[in-house]
């Protein structure tokens, strides 16, 4: 499934320009074949680490930013949290993993909770995923496609 390019600026229609000449944020779909400018950008986000909760909905790359203090901040107390819980419930409790079939369809949420014996990167689906809503975030505004809606399902513990 060729992948896209969901990010900042286009142009457009009511198209937002700053002062400085430079488009306003705004989603931008990129189809194939994509621009060097892009690979070029994909490659230096990888290359600086700044590409470990970029996302991919159906096919659609999604640049995630990096959270901030208080989105972190929340996460690491609900580790505190449901970490114990998880013991008593013989789940595993971790960080940002990749839920979803394969690189060409996946979300990364804040939190989840797993069986034990889970593969090392794609997890199909988990007990629970925890994701935190920051300002601003567009996976849940109504009108948005299907792919803003994890197509994992959850299982009972």
């Amino acid at each position: 499934m060729p992948r896209s390019l969901a990010g900042p600026g286009k142009i457009g229609r009511g198209t937002p320009v700053c002062s400085d000449g430079t488009l306003g944020l705004m989603p931008t779909l990129v189809l194939d074949p994509q621009p060097a400018a892009i690979e070029q950008l994909l490659q230096q986000r990888a290359r600086l680490d700044l590409d470990r909760r970029d996302e991919v909905w159906e096919g659609v790359l999604h640049l995630i930013p990096p959270p901030s203090h208080e989105h972190e901040r929340l996460a690491v107390k609900l580790v505190g949290v449901l970490d114990p819980l998880a013991d008593a419930a013989g789940l595993e409790l971790t960080g940002t993993v990749g839920i979803g079939e394969d690189k060409d369809d996946y979300r990364i949420p804040d939190l989840a909770l797993h069986r034990p014996g889970y593969a090392p990167q794609w997890h199909p689906t988990a007990a629970l995923v925890v994701e935190i809503v920051s300002p601003g975030d567009k996976s849940t505004k109504a009108g948005t496609s299907s792919a803003s809606t994890p197509r994992t399902t959850s299982t009972s513990c």
